[in-house]
């Protein structure tokens, strides 16, 4: 997966990892829960956590 240039490394790394936890969030979701979520939905909850996320990175 190739980084975007305006992102730093680091915090490359750590939004694969919050993407691959709201993906098994939502895979929970939908087997243990029986919810019913769109990529969309998915997405936006990714981006709402990113951007509260962004605040506690360090500034490279």
């Amino acid at each position: 997966l190739p980084r975007p240039s305006h992102i730093p490394h680091t915090h490359f790394e750590t939004l694969v990892l919050l993407y691959c936890w709201h993906l098994w969030k939502r895979r929970n979701g939908i087997i243990f829960w029986g919810e019913v979520t769109t990529l969309r939905q998915t997405l936006l909850a990714c981006k709402l956590d990113a951007n509260l996320w962004r605040c506690r990175m360090r500034k490279d």
